[in-house]
Order: C-alpha cells, then structure tokens, then sequence
C-alpha cells in the first residue's frame, strides 16, 4: 500500500516533468510520440544466446524487456523501448531516456538494456515492478 502510493505519486511527478519539458500536454504533438529506438528481436537474443556473447544478467534484462507489458514506453507509449529507468522499474525509449537523465539521478536512474552492465539488484527491481 505504501510502496503503491510512492510509486503513483513518482509518476505523477515524472509524467508532469516529462511533458513541462517539452512545451505541454497534448501528446499528439508533442516530441515524445515518436521513437527511433528498437529493442532488439528475438531472433536476435536467441542468436546470441546461442553464440555466449551476452552476460547472463543481459540475457536477463533482455527477457524482462521483452515481456508484453514492457513493449511501449511507459511515458509516451513508444514502441519497443530500450533504456530503463532503474529505481522507477520503467521501460521508456531513447527520446524519454534523455528526459530522465535530466531529471537527475536522485529522481531516474537510466540504464541501457542493450549497452549498460547489470547487477543482479537492478534485474530484480525490474522484474518486481
């Protein structure tokens, strides 16, 4: 109950920052509604997989991203975001990642899924929320 009120109360806040930051509401016209990111495919992880190239805390990660619930940004609902925001438990893309790093790191932790390292604390967290 607590933890739920938190994290409603965070992306309040972060929603408002979000859209102050880029000029408004109205998310039709606003930057955040298109993406260039793409997280990679399934074809792709299972390639790697096979080949060991990725860390096991990676190959993690990845799966967690690649859930059905984690497939749009949780910010502007882009498709196949790749960045996450580490102590929020949020996907978001490329365009909303730049936001949250502005934000500062005591407000949005942001993690790669494809480029940063992992620890084992992190994956958890994502896959708790």
């Amino acid at each position: 109950e607590i933890f739920s009120n938190w994290f409603s109360t965070v992306k309040v806040v972060c929603d408002n920052l979000v859209l102050t930051s880029i000029g408004g509401g109205n998310t039709k016209d606003n930057l955040l509604t298109k993406s260039y990111s793409r997280l990679i495919s399934r074809d792709e992880v299972e390639q790697v997989k096979d080949q060991g190239t990725i860390s096991d805390e990676q190959k993690q990660i990845i799966q967690v991203a690649m859930q059905e619930e984690n497939r749009l940004c949780a910010d502007c609902d882009a498709k196949n975001p790749e960045w996450a925001s580490i102590n929020l438990g949020i996907f978001i893309c490329i365009d909303c990642s730049g936001i949250h790093r502005s934000f500062g790191t005591h407000i949005s932790k942001v993690r790669s899924v494809k480029l940063d390292n992992w620890e084992p604390e992190h994956i958890k967290v994502m896959k708790s929320i």
